[in-house]
């Protein structure tokens, strides 16, 4: 099936786990919208990734590429994307999944608001081999408010990867994904604050699209590193604040971020000596669990 000029360009990067990927492009072969891309980019897997793309080549248009591994999913991205033909991009992990109406329900969105160069959407969490404590969130994504670089800094990354669209001209203006090895699982969040720094306007639908496999074994699993990256980004954007206030509101929100990875991975004394440092925080909502998230911990403490 060849399309001349698609709406939308899907980007999959992809390292073995072809069991992953077979759901995620099943996911798009049951989209309402046909008229779509998809760009898969091998990072160099020993696992035989080509057997399921090529039982897609029929019912998708699809185009494979295949690259020496680099260690992260943001060269492939920027190879698919450099790769890519239509006006808008749309980023797919090869773990996660969409809805049957995801592309034509944001493509109608994107029609009607033509002001904005970065949609996303909320995407439903679903856990591998693990449960959702009751106060964590069941899905991910939020609207980021005010100047979106502010937002980002001060109430975190609330664009789920999988959940993005934006213009291709974003990468023809400002470049790709991060590839340095340090910004790997963090080079998404990175790429929208140096967008947001460059004033593009993000638009979020506030509608479950899509589905987030939280793998028990991913490129995030270990909580300290998780915690290292994100103080990178806090490092790097710190500086571009303009007062003290938002810079203690951006450090907060980095201090609460940190408590809830270590108290989900159960390290409770370190994620406690986090929370107390967390008095700045904007969101309401990170206010009360915070506040509860420290009775809890003192509570198992005795």
């Amino acid at each position: 099936m060849t399309i001349a000029r698609p709406l939308l360009s899907v980007v999959i990067p992809v390292f073995n786990h072809p069991k992953l990927l077979d759901r995620a492009l099943h996911s798009l072969v049951e989209q309402n919208e046909k008229n779509f891309e998809v760009i898969v980019v091998d990072d160099g897997s020993t696992d035989d990734i080509k057997t399921i793309i090529d039982s897609y080549r029929k019912s998708l248009n699809l185009k494979f590429i295949q690259i020496s591994n680099s260690g992260g999913p943001a060269t492939p991205r920027n190879v698919g994307i450099e790769a890519s033909i239509a006006d808008w991009i749309s980023l797919l992990d090869a773990d996660d999944w969409w809805a049957p109406n995801r592309i034509s329900y944001m493509m109608k969105i994107i029609k009607k608001i033509s002001n904005y160069d970065v949609f996303y959407h909320r995407l439903s969490i679903v856990p591998e081999g693990r449960n959702l404590q009751w106060w964590s969130n069941k899905s991910l994504g939020f609207q980021i408010l005010g100047n979106p670089f502010i937002g980002l800094m001060t109430m975190g990354d609330g664009l789920p990867n999988s959940s993005v669209i934006f213009r291709r001209a974003c990468y023809v203006e400002y470049g790709g994904f991060n590839q340095s090895l340090e910004y790997s699982s963090v080079e998404d969040y990175d790429y929208w604050l140096m967008l947001a720094m460059n004033g593009i306007k993000f638009y979020f639908v506030n509608k479950s699209l899509g589905f987030y496999w939280w793998s028990s074994g991913g490129i995030s699993a270990n909580p300290k590193l998780t915690i290292e990256k994100n103080k990178l980004i806090l490092d790097r954007y710190m500086p571009n604040l303009a007062t003290e206030c938002i810079k203690n509101k951006a450090q907060s929100r980095f201090n609460y971020f940190a408590g809830s990875v270590l108290l989900n991975a159960g390290y409770s004394q370190e994620a406690l000596v986090y929370f107390l440092k967390a008095t700045f925080l904007i969101n309401v909502q990170m206010k009360l669990k915070r506040v509860f998230k420290i009775i809890t911990i003192l509570l198992r403490m005795g």
